[in-house]
């Protein structure tokens, strides 16, 4: 009960970061992402779903009246237990309000787009998430593909966000000095997750091959990034390994 009432706070100081009561409480920069967890219908595979995107992305310039970008995710390092589907599709607004207009557009105007999707793929969970960076790429969009790799977080006692961001700074050093250059991201989770979920948040760790992914780990254990990373982080989270999912960028209006 108390982490749920944790994560309620968070979710309202980022939801209502104007509010006089929490002026004095800084709040991150964040954008907002919905996931879809999808699993293909009968006689469908990727082949016809990266089909279905490329329809998509033609026809989202005229229906979508926000800026709206998607990802596809396969899962790569798997467990059945973490990861139940086949893909997921997870689309990147600079704010909610943007990604409310879109979810209207969507809703008004998709017609038999949305039909072609549900003759391709069942999504039986649309999730809805606040994105904060921890280590940025220094990207203004994504690769066209690339790897992500998941932790499931929980804060520690009374841990606020005032708290992560300086152990944020800290590793950031540690990062520097070393030269890790994966970018990091929390995605908090806002709507639609089960109600058994007890995590606070995602850890999202970026890399553009798998190859890369690898150097960086072995250069992160080499040059004790790994035990800097315990030492600062110990007191205030803890997270447990998930899974790690190949993407590629499909499209989307980042134009308006």
């Amino acid at each position: 009960m108390m982490k749920t009432l944790k994560r309620m706070c968070l979710i309202a100081a980022m939801a209502f970061s104007t509010s006089t009561a929490l002026a004095s409480t800084p709040v991150p920069e964040y954008a907002a992402l919905e996931s879809f967890a999808c699993n293909f219908q009968p006689g469908k595979d990727r082949s016809d779903m990266v089909k279905w995107a490329g329809k998509w992305n033609a026809a989202v310039k005229d229906i979508f009246s926000a800026p709206y970008m998607a990802m596809l995710l396969d899962p790569f390092l798997m467990n059945p237990a973490d990861q139940q589907h086949d893909f997921y599709w997870v689309g990147y607004s600079p704010n909610f309000a943007a990604q409310g207009a879109i979810q209207d557009d969507w809703n008004a105007k998709a017609g038999k787009l949305a039909d072609e999707l549900l003759a391709t793929a069942d999504c039986d969970t649309h999730a809805i998430w606040a994105m904060t960076t921890t280590r940025d790429s220094g990207n203004a969009t994504p690769p066209a593909t690339g790897v992500l790799t998941f932790q499931a977080c929980s804060m520690i006692g009374d841990t606020t966000m005032m708290d992560l961001a300086a152990k944020d700074a800290q590793m950031n050093a540690v990062m520097d000095s070393i030269g890790q250059q994966s970018p990091r991201w929390r995605w908090w989770p806002i709507s639609g997750l089960s109600s058994a979920n007890q995590m606070d948040f995602l850890s999202v760790s970026g890399n553009l091959t798998l190859q890369q992914k690898g150097q960086t780990m072995d250069d992160f254990v080499k040059n004790g990034g790994l035990q800097a990373q315990m030492e600062i982080y110990s007191d205030v989270m803890e997270c447990n390994a998930m899974g790690t999912s190949l993407f590629t960028r499909v499209g989307g209006n980042m134009s308006q």
